[in-house]
């Protein structure tokens, strides 16, 4: 004779349950004058945009455009790393902070360059382990422009006719 043992789960038997008689707590969230200025702040950033300007030098939050070549040890350049009208963020969450004090300062025709140190377990094959110079020539620096809050950037954000329309919704 064969013996299997199994454990299986079973629902529970219910006789009745008295819905009537449990109370349910909602929880509710405060929203100070902070917080309604954070979420502001946070979507002004979100809907910015970036606008040419002549004769600008890169600054922080700029966004910068530029031919991109890089280089190997012996000076041999590396394909991946190369590319035309490339958009770089001046900013050290976006990109290497190699790449934000290279460009940090850069016009329009200027060429810059910087060394990048990779680690052995970087995600990109390519690079993991090298040392890569990058070359920049500066194409365009485009400044960051953020919206005023006003009731044109609520209308904007949504269905909102003014900026306190928008500011109650969010407390």
């Amino acid at each position: 004779p064969m013996t299997i043992h199994a454990i299986v789960e079973v629902r529970p038997e219910i006789d009745s349950v008295k819905l009537d008689k449990i109370m349910i707590e909602r929880p509710t969230a405060v929203v100070g004058d902070e917080d309604v200025t954070q979420m502001l702040e946070a979507l002004r950033q979100r809907r910015a945009t970036f606008e040419t300007s002549e004769g600008r030098k890169a600054e922080s939050d700029d966004l910068v455009i530029v031919d991109q070549e890089a280089f190997d040890e012996e000076g041999l350049m590396i394909p991946k790393g190369c590319g035309a009208d490339v958009a770089i963020p001046v900013n050290r969450e976006m990109v290497r902070s190699e790449f934000v004090e290279a460009l940090t300062g850069a016009a329009e025709d200027e060429e810059r360059e910087t060394e990048v140190e990779f680690s052995q377990d970087d995600a990109d094959p390519a690079f993991r382990g090298r040392k890569i110079r990058f070359r920049f020539k500066v194409k365009e620096v485009k400044e960051r422009i953020l919206p005023d809050l006003d009731d044109d950037f609520a209308s904007e954000v949504g269905e909102f006719e003014t900026m306190s329309a928008l500011e109650d919704l969010l407390r």
